[in-house]
């Protein structure tokens, strides 16, 4: 009787010791799936990150949303800004003041337009040391853009006019056509006076100036 009485409680520890494993075996393997679930979740939370789409969305003054697009990741300078810098360029150029710190402005701002160790460069340091924009006189000159004509995707034509007032107020009027080729890259400023002063990364490298017969005013 005491061996049938062992015999059983064997097996009930038996069996015990059966559900125990079990157990721990269906632990294991639900811990297993999380982590594979959880891994799973990681792969593609970084995929998305990865290839995330910004969107652009447009709304009126009272909140309302007027439209959604996505955001385009080329990036496309309009032909307007192009033409509005390059005209700007040129006034900027041949812009002659009085005012010694704002000359220096003036000449920096033009520099940073040109591509370094270009034909433009060579065309802009001697337009600089041939008229000695820095030196003190009662003279000033001012760029006047007429036209400006696209002749390739990357190249203009300006026409424009300078005028030069001298001490006696005696007025100038000289007439020149440029001829300028451009490139445009993405800039990768870490100073913000840079970016501030060739935001678009346009950047010159061949500039032909030259001076048109005098013309009779209307």
């Amino acid at each position: 009787m005491k061996n049938n009485s062992y015999d059983y409680k064997k097996f009930k520890d038996e069996i015990r010791a059966t559900k125990n494993t079990l157990a721990f075996a269906n632990a294991l393997g639900y811990v297993g799936f999380a982590l594979g679930f959880i891994s799973l979740i990681g792969y593609l939370a970084a995929d998305t990150k990865n290839k995330f789409i910004p969107y652009l969305v447009t709304v009126d003054k009272q909140g309302s949303i007027l439209s959604v697009g996505k955001v385009q990741e080329q990036r496309v300078i309009p032909s307007q800004v192009v033409s509005a810098y390059l005209c700007d360029f040129i006034e900027t150029l041949h812009t002659k003041t009085t005012d010694s710190a704002l000359q220096l402005e003036l000449i920096n701002k033009v520099y940073a337009a040109i591509a370094l160790n270009s034909n433009a460069q060579k065309v802009v340091d001697e337009h600089y040391q041939q008229k000695n924009y820095l030196k003190q006189d009662l003279v000033s000159e001012q760029a006047f853009v007429d036209s400006i004509v696209g002749i390739t995707n990357e190249s203009v034509q300006i026409e424009f006019f300078i005028k030069t007032i001298k001490s006696n107020e005696e007025i100038v009027k000289d007439y020149y056509t440029a001829l300028i080729s451009y490139k445009i890259d993405t800039p990768n400023y870490t100073q913000l006076e840079l970016l501030r002063l060739n935001p678009i990364g346009l950047f010159i490298y061949d500039l032909n100036i030259s001076k048109k017969m005098q013309r009779l005013e209307a």
